[in-house]
């Protein structure tokens, strides 16, 4: 098999912490993705290395050629290069150029150079490769805290393109932002990016344009992400130094703002809204008004959409994705009053703007599950076995084998291919003339215990329907959503069990009507309390 090497030179202080790394880090797995030959990578983290500053005495180009006098780790750094494919340098921006130990190394790579003057093809002075053989392809991924690479560049990448040649060079503004774990989604969508740029540097060594579109687009509109780093920095006032009140007065405020920053109004419906949070540990309150903008302001004795009352530390452990927000509320961390649909929206209006699709979003394009799918073929046998064997038999084998080919529109889930196997049974044991007065209660009784034994599994039966109403397979994750659910299914399958007993009861006597009427009625009765019920119990947990 063929190998071949590539060398990534880690110049970020944070080694492997480091924004810039993350990116190198994609682009690297891209390569591994689509290079036909094996990718071996040897990374060196810079600041690891003992490596002093060139000396300047030109001993690499006299005393002793092709080699420096100084004896330390650059000696290996230099047989990487000329061994490699290619050089990946990783580094921030500083001050407009490269950080200091990446400098020193670039420096030191003079041995590398023959000391004559030449002119190169442009007609510029150069002076030649040593070893013109090692033709290792040089590029640069780096970061910049800025919000933009215009005016910011321009010095590094001269600097490399009178060095190296024009090489690949991944540059990408508002680096700091891959450090925020509240913003894992927008940071997610560019680094998938970056690894498609890999993917296709392996092949073409070059990118598309569509991929260089993305790499380009900035992850925050500028006036955001000004507001949003300002907000960030966490410096004491030299007032506040003796009053540690004032110091989690002003915390508060700016992870508040941080918040405000990161409202998307492309997501807001014409409806405005206001959202108050209360830092129960610190005392202090904020109102977010959501509309077309998202304006901070003090608390105050208007009237709110959504209340949140937390510890300051609970809420930053939620934005920062240590804590699941769902999870946080279900065991009392914080309390909600008001509408809870702001919270189960949470992600969307404070996504950022450039926040890739949620699997809710995702849901148009995807087969949705349909829970008519599930109770017509039963419909059909407790409709129609009471008036004929033949009739009610037939149409439910017919409706249990359309559930194929309603499984090319639809989503089917589990409980559907039970339903069918299920409704099919009962229907050719009433074609061969079983007594409907038990098939009817036996269908209840199957029916129910679908319910029931759900409420075991990992998703009860109502989840895989419901859940298309509150943003697909994302209310999975949402422990509330789950335990509603639980108890529905618990719920729903105790009246289908009740319903085979009483059923089975009045079918035997002399009131076989009366089951029908219960029948109809109760299915109605549990609708209205489900209805009351999904709002009530997750507005109560919500309250603590």
């Amino acid at each position: 098999m063929i190998i071949m090497k590539m060398l990534v030179l880690n110049g970020s202080p944070r080694k492997t912490s480091s924004n810039t790394y993350q990116l190198t880090q994609a682009f690297v797995e891209g390569m591994k993705d689509e290079l036909k030959a094996k990718l071996d990578v040897k990374i060196l983290t810079l600041s690891e290395l003992h490596i002093d500053p060139c000396r300047g005495c030109f001993s690499c180009w006299t005393a002793t050629p092709g080699r420096c006098v100084i004896a330390d780790e650059m000696a290996g750094i230099l047989d990487e290069m000329l061994d490699a494919d290619w050089i990946l340098w990783s580094f921030p921006l500083y001050y407009y150029g490269m950080p200091g130990p990446v400098k020193t190394v670039l420096d030191r790579c003079l041995p590398l150079n023959l000391p004559f003057i030449e002119a190169g093809a442009d007609g510029r002075a150069i002076h030649p490769r040593r070893y013109p053989q090692a033709q290792a392809k040089t590029l640069m991924i780096s970061t910049c805290g800025f919000y933009t690479v215009n005016q910011n560049y321009e010095a590094l990448i001269q600097q490399f393109d009178l060095t190296f040649g024009d090489g690949l060079k991944i540059l990408c503004p508002q680096g700091e932002l891959f450090a925020r774990p509240e913003l894992r989604e927008v940071t997610a969508a560019y680094l998938t990016h970056v690894r498609q740029a890999g993917r296709e540097y392996a092949v073409t060594q070059a990118l598309s344009v569509p991929t260089l579109e993305q790499l380009r687009t900035p992850l925050l509109p500028r006036e955001q992400f000004i507001t949003l780093a300002n907000a960030s920095w966490n410096i004491a006032n030299p007032k506040e130094a003796a009053d540690s009140q004032q110091a989690k007065i002003r915390q508060a405020e700016r992870f508040t703002q941080q918040m405000a920053a990161m409202y998307n109004p492309a997501f807001w419906d014409g409806k405005e809204r206001i959202f108050e949070i209360f830092y129960t540990d610190v005392e202090v309150g904020y109102q977010l008004v959501l509309g077309k903008t998202c304006e901070l302001r003090a608390l105050s004795e208007g009237a709110y959409t959504t209340r949140v009352e937390t510890p300051l530390s609970v809420w930053q452990a939620i934005a920062r994705g240590e804590i699941r927000g769902d999870q946080a509320m279900l065991d009392g961390l914080y309390k909600t009053l008001g509408d809870l649909h702001l919270l189960m929206e949470w992600d969307r209006y404070f996504s950022g703007p450039h926040a890739p699709q949620s699997q809710a979003d995702q849901a148009q394009t995807r087969k949705k599950t349909n829970m008519l799918l599930l109770i017509l073929p039963w419909c059909c046998l407790w409709t129609l076995l009471p008036v004929s064997h033949n009739i009610g038999g037939n149409l439910a084998v017919a409706a249990a084998l359309l559930l194929v080919l309603a499984g090319q529109k639809w989503q089917l889930t589990v409980y559907d291919g039970l339903s069918g196997l299920l409704v099919g049974g009962i229907g050719l044991l009433a074609v061969q003339g079983c007594d409907e007065r038990l098939l009817v209660p036996l269908s209840y009784l199957c029916f129910g215990l679908l319910w029931l034994v759900s409420c075991s599994t990992a998703i009860p039966l109502s989840a895989h329907y419901v859940k298309e109403n509150y943003h697909g397979d994302d209310a999975l994750q949402n422990p509330v959503f789950m335990k509603t659910n639980r108890i529905l299914s618990c719920c729903w399958g105790g009246l289908y069990v009740l319903s085979a007993l009483w059923t089975l009861i009045l079918m035997l006597s002399k009131l076989p009507q009366a089951a029908i009427l219960i029948n109809v009625l109760s299915p109605m009765a549990m609708g209205v309390f489900t209805v009351w019920f999904e709002k009530w119990y997750p507005a109560k947990i919500a309250r603590g």
